[in-house]
C-alpha cells in the first residue's frame, strides 16, 4: 500500500489478438489445451524469453510466479524485502538490481518487465538499445490483476501457470462470496501512513467488496488515495480500520494511526492490520489477501 511512485507498474499495448486466450464460461481463464490447438499453436510460434530481468516490485512478483527459474536472470532491489515482497524467499538466488540501464544491459535480456512509473530514462534507453521493455499498470480491480497475470503468462509462454494463479483468484472470490452470503457487509476504512485513505477504485478496495466488506471512503469521495481529516474520519465511524502490518515501524509518518483521539471514540480498538507484501500488489499475494479478508469480515460479524 506504500509503494513509491516510481516503483509501480505501468501500462503497456496489449499482446496481438492471436496471441490473446479467451475467456468464456467459468473459470475465466482457459488454456490453450482447453481451447483446441490453434491458440496453443499461435503461443507455441513464440519463443519463451531466455533472459528476463524485471525492474519494479510488481512485475518481480509475477515473474517469480509465473517464469521457470532458468528464465530470470534479475530482479528489482525490493524483490528481496520480505516486508514488501510477497515472494522475496523465492528472490534470495537471483541478482538484485538497482534498476539503470548501465547494470540491466551487462545481463543481456531479452525481456525488461517495468511499471509504468519505474525509471522512464531507463526504460528509454533499453528501447534505444534494442531491449524489448514490456509495462505493467497497478490493477485497480480484481478483474484488472487478472488481466495482467494472463498477459504477462502469454509474454513468458507460460499460460498453464497463469492458469492456475488466476484459478487460484478465482476460488478465492467463489469461497467468499458462499461465506458471505446472506451476512450484512463490514463497514471499514483503509488509512495509510500519513493519513491516506484508500479510495473505491484501487485493488485493496475491489477485495474488500468481494470479501464483506464496504469501503467507507465512499463518504468521503474519495476514488483512488487522498487525505482525510481525522475529524473526519472520527464523525464517520467505521466498524472496522484497515491497517499496513508495521509493528516495527511507530514514527511521524504513523502518529495519526496512533492519535489517542481514535482511542477515545473507540475506532483505535477495531482495526485489521493487513501484511504490507500482500497489498503491494496484484499477483501471487492476491488469493491469500482475499481469504485473510473474508475470514476478517466473518470475525467482524460475529463480535456484532
Amino acid at each position: 500500500m506504500n509503494i513509491k511512485r516510481d516503483d509501480r507498474p505501468g501500462v503497456s499495448k496489449p499482446p496481438p489478438p492471436s496471441l490473446r486466450i479467451p475467456r468464456r464460461g467459468w473459470p475465466l481463464w482457459i488454456t490453450p489445451i482447453a481451447l483446441g490447438a490453434g491458440v496453443g499453436a499461435a503461443l507455441a510460434q513464440v519463443p519463451a524469453p531466455a533472459r528476463i530481468v524485471s525492474i519494479n516490485l510488481c512485475t518481480d512478483q509475477l515473474a517469480l510466479a509465473l517464469a521457470d527459474p532458468g528464465q530470470i536472470a534479475g530482479l528489482s532491489r525490493f524483490s528481496r524485502n520480505s516486508e514488501m515482497s510477497y515472494l522475496a524467499a523465492g528472490a534470495a538466488g537471483y541478482r538484485a538490481l538497482r534498476g539503470s540501464a548501465e547494470e540491466v544491459l551487462k545481463l543481456e535480456p531479452d525481456l525488461v518487465l517495468a511499471g509504468a512509473f519505474s525509471g522512464r530514462a531507463t526504460r528509454a534507453v533499453l528501447r534505444a538499445h534494442g531491449v524489448r521493455v514490456e509495462t505493467f499498470a497497478p490493477p485497480t480491480t480484481i478483474a484488472a490483476a487478472k488481466s495482467e497475470i494472463e498477459r504477462m503468462a502469454v509474454l513468458l509462454n507460460r499460460p498453464q501457470k497463469g492458469a492456475a494463479l488466476i484459478d487460484d483468484i478465482d476460488r478465492a472470490v467463489l469461497e467468499a462470496a458462499v461465506a458471505h452470503a446472506g451476512r450484512p457487509a463490514v463497514s471499514a476504512l483503509a488509512i495509510q501512513r500519513r493519513g491516506f485513505v484508500v479510495g473505491r477504485e484501487t485493488l485493496l478496495s475491489s477485495a474488500m467488496a468481494a470479501t464483506g466488506f464496504v469501503n467507507a471512503s465512499a463518504a468521503f469521495g474519495i476514488s483512488s488515495i487522498d487525505r482525510a481529516p481525522l475529524e473526519a474520519i472520527v464523525k464517520l465511524n467505521p466498524s472496522v480500520l484497515v491497517l499496513e502490518d508495521l509493528a516495527a515501524l511507530r514514527d511521524q509518518s504513523t502518529a495519526l494511526l496512533h492519535h489517542p483521539v481514535l482511542a477515545r471514540a473507540g475506532i483505535g480498538s477495531r482495526t485489521l492490520k493487513l501484511p504490507v507484501a500482500e497489498v503491494s500488489c496484484g499477483g501471487p499475494s492476491l488469493p491469500p489477501l482475499i481469504r485473510r479478508l473474508s475470514r476478517e469480515a466473518i470475525a467482524q460479524n460475529a463480535r456484532g
